[in-house]
């Protein structure tokens, strides 16, 4: 996977264009189990998120939309979580493309639900022998995602706005 973000710095539009199409194609058959990698898929699909290019956004985006799909979320590592909640920040808050934000407040919402309806299984294993306060990592993932969608529940951007409320109120009423 580290090649996806080697072969990214690539100085051509059109190559990096390949990459994300590529890194689509291979999230969509390996996402399940890419254990270890999903640093460094969501290390480079932040990058691009801050470099708030509307072409390549609207290429990225669906690889970070994958991984919050229900059957590839369960699989993701409890401390990646933070790590998918960080990414899919920068797409929604980024100004580049709004329908991108648009989507992005709506996949943070599958991500709340994710992380509520899985709270004591993540708690676990966040703990898994580490020391580490698990029910204190799930918290802070919560108010993290919580207070993105209550910032995009006011953006100036009304379909961003739209996209955001849902995601609010539907994590608010569980």
């Amino acid at each position: 996977l580290s090649s996806y973000a080697l072969m990214y710095d690539s100085e051509f539009k059109d190559s990096k264009i390949s990459v994300l199409e590529g890194l689509k194609g291979t999230l969509k058959t390996l996402a399940a189990e890419l254990d270890d990698g999903y640093p460094i898929v969501l290390a480079l699909l932040k990058s691009i998120a801050d470099e708030a290019d509307a072409d390549m956004l609207h290429h990225a985006f669906p690889c970070l939309h994958q991984l919050c799909e229900p059957a590839i979320i369960k699989r993701v590592p409890a401390q990646a979580l933070s790590l998918l909640s960080d990414c899919c920040t920068h797409f929604a808050r980024q100004e580049a493309d709004q329908k991108v934000s648009q989507q992005a407040a709506g996949t943070m919402g599958m991500i709340m639900e994710f992380v509520l309806l899985n709270k004591a299984g993540l708690t676990q294993a966040f703990e898994g022998g580490t020391g580490v306060d698990g029910s204190a990592e799930v918290e802070r993932i919560w108010v993290a995602l919580l207070d993105t969608v209550s910032t995009l529940a006011t953006d100036q951007r009304h379909d961003v706005r739209m996209a955001a409320l849902p995601s609010l109120f539907g994590s608010l009423e569980k």
